[in-house]
C-alpha cells in the first residue's frame, strides 16, 4: 500500500501569472506570492509566451481576454508544443455560465475557471490543491 504523499513546500513550485490588467496581475502576484509560491508575470500573451519557452511553470493563471495572443490561443500553442500537461486556471471579468465553464474546463490543461474578483481565500486553496502544496502556517511539525 502506498504510503500517503506529504504535500511540497509551495516554495518549491513556480506560477506564472498572465493578466493586462496591471491590478489584477498585482493582485494574482500577491496572492500567490503570500501563500509561499515563486511568482513570475506577463501583462500580455506574448511576454507569456516568451516566458513559457524558456522556463516552464508549475502552473499558469491566465487571463482569457488578453491583446494579440490571446487566452484561448495560448492554450492551443500550449497544447501543440507538449505543454498541455501544465495546468492552468483561467480568470476572467467577462460573465461566463455554468455551460461556457463546462466546455472551457474539457480543454486538456485548464483545471479551474475563476471569476473576477476572486476570494482571495478561494484562490489560495485553488493553487494549493492543484500544486499539492500546503497552506503556510501547515508546515509539518519536526
Amino acid at each position: 500500500m502506498d504510503e500517503p504523499a506529504v504535500a511540497a513546500d509551495p516554495s518549491r513550485k513556480r506560477v506564472l501569472v498572465v493578466d493586462d490588467d496591471q491590478g489584477q496581475l498585482d493582485l494574482f502576484s500577491f496572492l500567490a506570492a503570500k501563500e509561499g509560491f515563486r511568482v513570475d508575470s506577463a501583462s500580455s500573451g506574448a511576454a507569456a509566451w516568451a516566458k513559457l519557452q524558456s522556463d516552464a511553470p508549475d502552473l499558469i493563471i491566465l487571463d482569457l481576454m488578453l491583446p494579440g495572443l490571446g487566452g484561448y490561443e495560448i492554450l492551443r500553442q500550449l497544447q501543440a508544443e507538449g505543454l498541455g500537461s501544465i495546468p492552468v486556471v483561467v480568470v476572467s471579468a467577462k460573465a461566463m455560465d455554468a455551460k461556457a465553464i463546462a466546455l472551457l474546463k474539457q480543454e486538456p490543461n485548464v483545471r479551474d475557471f475563476v471569476a473576477k474578483p476572486a476570494s482571495a481565500a478561494a484562490f489560495a486553496a485553488k493553487l494549493h490543491g492543484l500544486l499539492g502544496t500546503r497552506p503556510r502556517g501547515d508546515e509539518p511539525a519536526a
